[in-house]
């Protein structure tokens, strides 16, 4: 059940986890991603453009060229690399 919350969270791009989401409750606190320090932690970046991830999104997706739509059409992939990469 934990699972499904989160993946609703993910796809709705309103998630704790997310340090952009984080500052956009509260603007004192840093949006920057946490694992590259290049852009926004956002979902968008998470999945599709972080270069730190870029191994692990194509270990657990098999290819490297993703959309948004795999949030929709590959749900347990998304929570593979929530697992992964976002709950510790």
């Amino acid at each position: 059940m934990k699972y499904a919350v989160l993946l609703a969270q993910i796809r709705s791009d309103h998630c704790h986890l997310f340090r952009a989401y984080r500052h956009l409750i509260d603007s004192t606190r840093d949006a920057t991603c946490q694992v590259c320090g290049e852009a926004a932690n956002t979902m968008e970046h998470w999945l599709l453009d972080c270069p730190a991830l870029s191994l692990t999104r194509t270990e657990i997706f098999g290819r490297h060229d993703l959309n948004l739509d795999v949030v929709a059409t590959s749900p347990k992939q998304v929570m593979a690399l929530a697992v992964r990469t976002l709950v510790h």
